[in-house]
């Protein structure tokens, strides 16, 4: 601390292994990216500050593993400061921004999710069930106007479909 002597506060221990399966690439440049290294889908806090040190953004992107994104670098600093599960972070919701249809054919149904944003990924989490009993979580991190399959079966099971959170990263 010897270099900043008006800081005050608490020092953490951080674990650095775990944060670096996340890094911010394509410094020195107009078009910094966040890159998940992480085996699976995470959700990554990123901070930035100004000259002084003063914090300006904290921003939560949600990204799948092997995927690299853009991302607007407000500030003067920008640094990667948690990597979590993926999660239901970030305030913006981002359901509007999602096209969920079903589809039919005879003895299968199923549903497609799109993220109709331009610019922004949207984070969603959908749950899937057989009549009422539920079967499982999917999680995804659409990239703008990207479209998946998220979930089908066979009509007979009663499948539904439901959207738990949907989340705008961003820019």
């Amino acid at each position: 601390m010897s270099n900043h002597p008006n800081l005050v506060g608490t020092v953490a221990e951080i674990d650095a292994n775990f944060l670096h399966c996340a890094e911010i690439t394509n410094l020195g440049t107009i078009n910094p990216k966040l890159l998940n290294n992480c085996g699976t889908q995470k959700t990554i806090k990123v901070l930035n500050w100004d000259r002084n040190g003063r914090l300006v953004a904290t921003r939560w992107f949600h990204l799948e593993d092997g995927r690299e994104r853009p991302i607007a670098f407000p500030g003067y600093q920008m640094a990667i400061s948690a990597v979590t599960d993926f999660a239901d972070m970030g305030g913006d919701d981002g359901s509007r921004f999602l096209d969920t249809p079903k589809h039919t054919v005879p003895g299968f149904e199923w549903w497609e999710a799109t993220n109709t944003h331009p610019e922004r990924w949207n984070a969603v989490s959908f749950s899937a069930f057989h009549g009422t009993t539920k079967r499982l979580d999917v999680t995804y991190a659409l990239a703008p106007g990207e479209r998946i399959n998220i979930w089908g079966d066979a009509d007979i099971n009663q499948p539904f479909f439901a959207l738990n959170w949907a989340r705008l990263d961003p820019l």
